[in-house]
């Protein structure tokens, strides 16, 4: 609440496009504050449940999806990068990135770990690599590696209490499989990642960091120029680089409200810092904070969801986007932050 009112009264003082930013900020602070009571709202036996529904709800899109990967119809948006029965790859990516990571952390979470959440992990991993979402893929590995590093810190827990599954032979026994064949299948895999790194059948990228800057770097010099130009009042909440630019805004009819303005900035703390300025990114740095040690406080599920969306919005600027592709990784990160309120009684579910 304190975050959304910044907002409004930031967008009152600074937004060239008043209507805009008013509207974006009302819907967002209506929907995570709906998203974070409902969630905290529950007793942990049921938001387990709804959490259950979530997980397999979501999974099953990409269960669905997968009999497309040999037909055209799959990769129908750019010809190369799957994307199933959503409509672009790189939303079918950050999809199978948050259900791939759901499931491993879920996984090394139990003592005894699932063989039906190794399947889902797997398959959330292929269909991220298909889907040539390279955001999606590197927030999925860094984060659960992070949150499987870092949690027993945050939360002055033993790795054990963490991630138990770690320890178990059954754990040990897909480890060194996956090993022997990614040792078997060397020249393979690495064809694999180098495309999908590199997108070398469209991009023609020599590189990780030529693929972000290709993709991303123009947006990123328009973010620095208005950074540097308006440093600490930024340019206005939810408007595009350059507010006088030919933009695509849906009003209602009849009072004009405006109903759709989508904004492309692909990097979410520039776009922050670019549109609310420095005090407003440090706010909304805070406000992630706070998320991030309350769900320490819950499963290593919680706190790695919580990790990979932030991962996510270092290519995606999903993060204040409840009406598109962001409100999947809200509904979660409510979930995550309300794991954590119970502590060991909300990692049971788990």
């Amino acid at each position: 609440m304190l975050l959304g009112a910044f907002i409004v009264a930031h967008s009152i003082l600074f937004s060239p496009l008043l209507d805009i930013s008013i509207t974006k900020a009302v819907s967002w602070i209506v929907t995570m504050v709906a998203v974070i009571s409902t969630w905290s709202g529950c007793s942990p036996d049921e938001r387990a449940r709804i959490a259950s529904v979530i997980f397999w709800g979501v999974t099953s899109v990409i269960l669905v999806s997968l009999p497309l990967i040999v037909l055209p119809i799959g990769y129908l948006v750019n010809g190369t990068g799957f994307q199933g029965i959503i409509n672009h790859p790189q939303v079918m990516g950050s999809t199978a990135a948050l259900v791939g990571t759901w499931a491993i952390t879920r996984m090394l979470g139990q003592s005894k770990p699932s063989w039906t959440l190794l399947g889902v992990t797997v398959i959330g991993l292929v269909v991220t690599l298909l889907s040539e979402a390279r955001t999606a893929g590197l927030a999925m590995v860094f984060g659960v590696i992070l949150s499987v590093a870092v949690l027993p810190v945050f939360a002055r827990r033993s790795l054990v209490d963490v991630a138990p599954g770690l320890f178990t032979g059954r754990f040990f026994m897909v480890i060194w499989l996956a090993i022997l064949g990614a040792i078997s299948a060397a020249g393979l895999l690495s064809n694999i990642i180098q495309n999908f790194i590199t997108k070398s059948g469209r991009a023609g990228a020599d590189g990780l960091f030529s693929a972000y800057d290709q993709s991303r770097g123009f947006l990123i010099d328009m973010m620095l120029v208005n950074i540097r130009d308006h440093p600490y009042t930024g340019i206005g909440f939810g408007i595009p680089s350059v507010p006088g630019s030919v933009w695509d805004i849906e009003r209602d009819p009849m009072f004009g409200i405006p109903t759709g303005a989508p904004v492309e900035k692909g990097v979410a703390p520039l776009a922050t810092m670019e549109e609310l300025g420095l005090f407003g990114a440090a706010l909304v740095a805070c406000w992630l904070i706070v998320l991030l040690r309350s769900a320490a406080r819950g499963s290593l599920a919680a706190f790695a969801m919580c990790l990979v969306i932030i991962l996510l919005n270092m290519g995606e600027n999903t993060l204040f986007s409840p009406g598109g592709q962001g409100l999947l990784a809200i509904i979660l990160l409510g979930w995550a932050h309300a794991d954590g309120l119970n502590g060991a009684e909300s990692r049971a579910d788990v």
